[in-house]
């Protein structure tokens, strides 16, 4: 993993001369593939065991091995004792209390699941708010508006001046308006799902029909939306049940999607369904059943793709305390091999600020108070993206009638990258004793960008709504990176791929930086929004024909300087 990190760190720095050759599947495969004698040291215990080679399955770089072994060769192999353990609600599972590995393999065996970890399955944790219907809409801005000094703000105020953040609104806001994709760069875009959500066409239809008509007329001739099927996740486009309505499921899937598409006007847009129990997970008090995400089974997937999007979208965070550090570490990992594969992998920071109010503090035992950081928002090889509102200036979003707080802060599992201590130096300088003991000053800070997050447009159940959530301002992000891509594309360039050494390196100055509002939660103030980067608004939100200008060196994306 360490060559696989100066790998993507080369490809990913614009200043080195291997910037953009991204690796083949097949390099990073080589790169991830354990070491001869961990192979052999794993399958002689295996074989002592009496489990048999044709009895195992391997992820394609052979670095998880998956198998299906009745209680008892469990138990011998792990030196535990196995329980079915019942929730009162009915769950059951089967788990050891405690197990042990010989300790030959401890320096060979990162993670070994299930063991000791009590999984109840609920739905998804997606990083958005419950929509107000069309009938009830709030009129979000226009109390914002001063009177406009230019004409790029009159034109602003003109598209954004309605009850919601329209796509005309968000392409007029970040400068894509009058650009236009090409159909034939080859440029791609994803987005992911996770928990039985669901991106349904017919919706998708509807809202392209009302907000991107334009688009809708060129998109709707051929299919623009790619279903792909992880571990056995479903493509649900059958009518909505009144358990699913209930649960509100698809909702967050809709306005991914429809983010994306009003923004870009690509096709197709991959959407990956994925299936799968959570995996293991350490409670906390926010959190006493497992809500968090199978982030591994997907990424395994991904990696495997000979050509997988240039940009993905995951609108998805858990609590980073949740998750075992080493299974952390390992997704993480993976994500790494993503990047070095071309893809930037663009995350929702969470919508909970620096952590839910009356939840602030450690599941170490010890219950100190501190922030909670998110994951894989907390990744440092992922773009975390927070959310804004208004306009003149914009500032971070946070809504007390919503919940929505968006978050940042500064991860306990991960270091920060090299590339990102300056600006963390500069801001925690700035900072000086405030916070001091509710977080890590030598963690991995996120966000690392910005994008607006109030009062988004969408349709989902045939219905209007307005939704709040960092998972629309993710969706944003993702969509004018992806059309980055494809002017890079076609000026005969590669994609981007990793964006954060770009941003910490020298795109900074292309961003509209937020310097107003802060992360709520813990029950008060949590970090400020300030001049440069900071871990409420990271960078700040884009400005799509200034980066543009910056990547292609050309005035493609209508900028001159």
């Amino acid at each position: 993993m360490d060559r696989l990190e100066r790998h993507l760190l080369e490809v990913s720095d614009p200043k080195h001369r291997r910037y953009g050759k991204h690796l083949s599947v097949a390099e990073v495969h080589e790169l991830m593939k354990p070491a001869n004698d961990t192979f052999t040291l794993v399958h002689e215990w295996l074989a002592d065991n009496d489990i048999h080679p044709s009895r195992l399955n391997y992820s394609p770089a052979k670095d998880w091995i998956n198998m299906k072994l009745p209680v008892s060769t469990v138990e011998r192999m792990l030196d535990a004792e196995y329980f079915v353990f019942k929730h009162e609600h009915g769950h059951q599972v089967v788990r050891a209390p405690k197990w042990s590995l010989p300790i030959h393999l401890h320096n060979h065996v990162d993670v070994i699941q299930p063991t000791t970890s009590f999984m109840k399955h609920h739905s998804s944790i997606s990083t958005s708010f419950s929509g107000t219907s069309k009938d009830k809409r709030r009129n979000v801005y226009p109390a914002n508006f001063p009177q406009p000094s230019t004409s790029h703000a009159g034109k602003i105020m003109q598209a954004c001046g309605g009850s919601a953040v329209t796509s005309l609104c968000l392409r007029t806001l970040y400068g894509t308006a009058d650009y236009m994709p090409s159909s034939m760069s080859g440029n791609l875009i994803g987005m992911a799902n996770y928990g039985g959500e669901a991106s349904n066409i017919s919706d998708i239809n509807l809202y392209m029909r009302q907000y991107r008509p334009d688009a809708y007329e060129t998109l709707r001739r051929g299919s623009y939306i790619k279903f792909e099927s992880v571990n056995g996740g479903e493509n649900l486009q059958r009518q909505r049940s009144k358990q699913d309505l209930s649960l509100k499921k698809g909702q967050t899937g809709d306005l991914v999607a429809q983010t994306i598409l009003g923004i870009t006007s690509l096709k197709p847009l991959t959407v990956y369904s994925t299936a799968g129990i959570s995996p293991w997970y350490q409670p906390d008090q926010a959190h006493p059943y497992n809500l968090n995400e199978p982030f591994l089974k997907w990424a395994l997937y991904v990696i495997a793709q000979p050509l997988p999007p240039s940009v993905i979208v995951t609108a998805y965070s858990d609590d980073e305390q949740t998750v075992p550090i080493n299974y952390a570490r390992r997704v993480c990992g993976d994500f790494m091999a993503l990047g070095a594969r071309g893809v930037s992998m663009i995350f929702s920071s969470g919508d909970n600020g620096v952590g839910q109010s009356s939840y602030c503090s450690s599941n170490d035992g010890n219950q100190s108070p501190e922030f909670v950081p998110m994951f894989p928002a907390s990744c440092p090889w992922v773009t975390t993206v927070g959310a804004t509102k208004c306009f003149f200036p914009e500032s971070v979003a946070g809504d007390g009638n919503s919940g929505l707080a968006s978050g940042g802060g500064f991860s306990k599992y991960f270091i920060q990258p090299q590339f990102q201590k300056a600006a963390i130096a500069a801001y925690l300088q700035r900072l000086g004793n405030e916070h001091e003991g509710m977080f890590n000053p030598e963690g991995r800070g996120y966000p690392d960008i910005s994008a607006q997050g109030m009062g988004i447009a969408s349709i989902w159940n045939g219905q209007e709504l307005i939704e709040d959530g960092t998972a629309a301002a993710a969706a944003t992000a993702g969509a004018i990176f992806a059309l980055v891509n494809d002017a890079r594309l076609r000026n005969g360039l590669g994609v981007l791929g990793f964006l954060n050494p770009l941003l910490y390196t020298g795109l900074g100055n292309s961003f509209n930086d937020v310097i107003k509002g802060s992360t709520t939660g813990c029950g008060g103030r949590g970090f400020s929004a300030s001049v440069g980067w900071d871990p409420a608004s990271g960078w700040g939100t884009p400005n799509f024909p200034k980066i543009c200008y910056v990547v292609t060196n050309s005035s493609v994306c209508g900028y001159v300087p």
